[in-house]
């Protein structure tokens, strides 16, 4: 399957950008049912983002493909934890965008309802690894596969990445490695 660049954005359009590159080699397509993905979705009050059983589907590739070319000023972090993972969004009309871990892994989960092209999810490819499946909000007839090859990949982007020039290159990590917004820490509650 060819390399595209594909739209990516917030629901209202103020904030705008293009993952480059997309395609099954340079990412891996996940479907995730966890309680933080599902935290996530409903504090910015769009379930719409998730599946009817509550999964989240993602497309995990490298920060460095993502530029973002308009409304950069709405970008906004959450933090379920003090030390969860980056979960950014557009504050403009609290579209979910993606999760990332930290400065150091060169890793992001955009989140395919970030993606207005309607083929983004063929582009892709075929789900690889489906995760948490005993979190979803009902039965989902599926089981849990593919965690192995999906970390193998995530590591497998990270290292060759460290030999590319623009490798270490992120829209959301300052050069010192803070996240160019202030998270926002939610209450556990």
């Amino acid at each position: 399957m060819a390399e595209c660049d594909l739209t990516f954005g917030c629901q209202c359009g103020k904030l705008r950008g293009i993952v480059r590159g997309v395609s099954p080699r340079n990412g891996t397509h996940v479907l995730c049912y966890c309680t933080d993905c599902q935290a996530f979705a409903r504090h910015l009050g769009a379930e719409w983002a998730m599946d009817p059983k509550g999964g989240t589907a993602l497309y995990q590739t490298l920060p460095s493909r993502l530029e973002l070319t308009q409304g950069a000023e709405h970008l906004a972090c959450l933090r379920l934890t003090p030390k969860g993972l980056y979960r950014w969004y557009a504050s403009c009309c609290n579209t979910p965008l993606v999760n990332t871990v930290g400065a150091k892994l060169r890793f992001m989960g955009t989140l395919l309802a970030a993606y207005p092209d309607a083929d983004a999810a063929d582009v892709i490819g075929p789900v690889v690894a489906v995760g948490n499946v005993d979190e979803a909000t009902s039965p989902t007839g599926l089981k849990a596969k593919g965690r192995v090859k999906m970390v193998a990949q995530i590591l497998g982007r990270h290292l060759r990445a460290g030999f590319q020039r623009d490798g270490r290159k992120t829209p959301f990590f300052t050069s010192d490695g803070k996240a160019v917004v202030r998270p926002e820490i939610l209450d556990p509650s």
